[in-house]
């Protein structure tokens, strides 16, 4: 990869940029969008295959997490006010113990 993208033999050199450091950060991602955009082949390794597994798993927590807050649960009422409301409400009773008239 990095004889292709090097700037001294005619590589891009904000690609070479990415590249590195992409590579230092292990972000195999990353590396895999930059070889696809040159059209670079690359063998996976066992070791890039269980640091790109890893980073898989890393994004679906991540998912999940985004899924759990608020914004998440607000944008999936669409447009239900009901829904909008009583998710203000849960939001402003967990947060501020605010339980609003009854």
């Amino acid at each position: 990869m990095a004889r292709k993208l090097h700037p001294d033999i005619g590589g891009d050199e904000e690609s070479f940029k990415e590249l590195v450091s992409a590579m230092e950060e292990k972000k195999i991602n990353k590396i895999l969008d930059i070889c696809s955009k040159h059209a670079i082949l690359i063998e996976m390794s066992e070791e890039l295959n269980k640091i790109l597994k890893k980073q898989i798993e890393n994004v679906k927590q991540q998912i999940n997490k985004e899924k759990s807050t608020y914004s998440w649960k607000m944008h999936l009422c669409g447009g239900n006010k009901l829904c909008k409301n009583v998710l203000v409400q849960q939001f402003l009773k967990q947060l501020f113990n605010y339980e609003g008239k009854k």
